[in-house]
């Protein structure tokens, strides 16, 4: 509890403000139903150990497969953990996260309006600048695919213009 409270204000509130969190001496933390098992894992050791970074974790192995090189599993995983890094206020990890997301490996044409998407929905303003970026450098590609077209209307226009919400 101690680790987790000090590296994570959800964590924090939940364990030191009076709620049953709090009183009881062991703790059911409820999960929204889209986090992924593998996801969490990684948060957790990510909230014990500091890391993700292969040599930073001195020699401990990560409870999943390498994040190296990028691939569509691996950024998928990646995904997953920037939506909990927003969710329980981490904002080292939501940046590394979005570092990772960013890397021209994982954001292609392809990718960037599902990226773009979930930078939005995650709040991670990093993601959404440089997706923001890819979409007005490829408009004439990205504004025909299917994909673009399922975006919502507004953010498709706060994509090509750079204004509004953290752009």
């Amino acid at each position: 509890r101690l680790i987790l409270a000090l590296t994570s204000q959800q964590f924090s509130a939940m364990f030191e403000s009076g709620f049953a969190e709090s009183l009881e001496p062991m703790t059911v933390v409820d999960l929204p139903d889209w986090v992924d098992y593998d996801a969490f894992l990684l948060l957790l050791f990510y909230l014990y150990s500091g890391s993700l970074e292969g040599d930073a974790t001195n020699g401990v192995a990560l409870p999943h497969k390498e994040l190296s090189p990028p691939n569509e599993q691996r950024a998928l995983l990646v995904c997953n953990l920037l939506r909990l890094s927003d969710l329980y206020l981490l904002g080292h990890l939501k940046s590394w996260c979005e570092s990772y997301l960013g890397k021209e490996e994982v954001l292609t044409v392809y990718t960037v309006c599902g990226l773009l998407s979930h930078a939005d929905i995650c709040n991670a303003p990093q993601l959404l600048k440089v997706c923001c970026f890819i979409v007005r450098k490829m408009s004439a590609v990205i504004a025909v695919m299917p994909e673009w077209q399922e975006l919502p209307a507004e953010l498709q226009a706060r994509s090509l213009t750079g204004l509004g919400k953290e752009l």
